[in-house]
């Protein structure tokens, strides 16, 4: 379009492609807005630096093309940087929120029968586990909760539940965590691994 239908110099194509490419990191990730970057100074070296084609006579327009590449690309890891800083703010942020509705519905029903059926499945609806299982040493109780089933046995659980460790991988694709009250193991939880972040979990 700039090159049909408008007459406009080099610089403000290559701020109009660094618009672009800035818009695609944020919308797609920094991998697009690496592609957008090269197809840029392509574009630009194609139909901008004279000649028309992949030539460039100019030593100033290769000054030019490297100068917008290596802005395009900073511009990008920029944005995409950006990004992603914010999506694991939104992440910790909804963390906390779980994890304050956890404690509140501990308190609500502290000491009430059935206990670790109630922290299961607490657990399954507020993190939003599939499934959720859960070892009580003092009653050696063995709790599940959710739409799923973890795959790990009340043996496994059990076994979690005497050591000294604060998680451990038994079986591929769960999170076993040894739950412990002043460093004295008082009990096991297995949950799906990879839905919650280590302090999340840890918490």
């Amino acid at each position: 379009l700039f090159f049909k239908f408008t007459r406009v110099n080099s610089t403000t194509v290559a701020l109009s492609f660094i618009l672009v490419v800035l818009s695609c990191s944020i919308g797609k990730g920094l991998r697009s807005g690496i592609i957008a970057s090269v197809a840029g100074a392509m574009l630009l070296d194609y139909y901008f630096f004279p000649p028309i084609g992949f030539r460039i006579s100019d030593p100033e327009d290769w000054i030019a093309l490297t100068v917008f590449m290596v802005s395009a690309l900073m511009a990008s890891q920029l944005s995409a940087g950006v990004k992603s800083k914010a999506q694991e703010a939104l992440l910790r942020q909804q963390e906390t929120e779980r994890l304050y509705a956890l404690s509140r519905a501990f308190m609500l029903n502290d000491g009430a029968k059935g206990a670790p059926g109630l922290i299961s499945l607490q657990l399954a609806q507020i993190f939003g586990f599939q499934a959720v299982a859960l070892f009580d040493r003092s009653s050696g109780q063995v709790a599940r909760n959710g739409i799923g089933e973890i795959a790990i046995s009340d043996a496994e659980l059990r076994d979690a539940g005497q050591g000294a460790t604060h998680r451990t991988n038994n079986a591929p694709g769960v999170c076993v965590l040894t739950l412990a009250t002043d460093c004295y193991p008082v009990g096991s939880l297995a949950v799906p691994d990879g839905i919650a972040s280590a302090t999340a979990l840890h918490a």
